[in-house]
């Protein structure tokens, strides 16, 4: 084999490698948020293959609701729609939910609007991507 097959064979795998590392790696995006009510968190993870979001919401005030909160949200990946559920201890819901890929690398500078409906009340809570 002479020198110059070794250096095309050796060129050729880091190529190879270097693209198979980028359609693998995992990515991220978070986005963060407060209203009078209410503070939110959302992250993206996942890579070409599969995403994942995670919505966190936390009621700020020290008198917690104690009635069934219903939410919605819209993503350029998805979203999600809650009906009755009940904030934990700590204050807090976590929405969980997976899909099909993205390429978070190019997602705009997007808001992200939740719903949020408790008793009589509702509040809108924006979400601005976290650089």
């Amino acid at each position: 084999m002479t020198k110059k097959s070794v250096l095309l064979i050796f060129g050729l795998a880091v190529v190879f490698m270097t693209i198979w590392v980028y359609a693998t790696q995992n990515s991220s995006l978070t986005f963060n948020g407060e209203s009078d009510h209410w503070k939110g968190n959302l992250k993206i993870t996942g890579d070409r293959q599969q995403l994942d979001q995670e919505l966190t919401l936390t009621f700020k005030d020290a008198n917690a609701p104690d009635t069934p909160i219903n939410f919605s949200f819209k993503t350029t990946f998805g979203g999600g729609e809650v009906a009755g559920a009940r904030l934990r201890k700590d204050q807090s819901i976590t929405f969980i939910s997976g899909g099909s890929g993205g390429d978070l690398t190019q997602v705009p500078d997007e808001e992200i609007t939740v719903n949020i409906y408790w008793g009589s009340f509702h509040e809108e809570l924006v979400l601005g991507k976290t650089k």
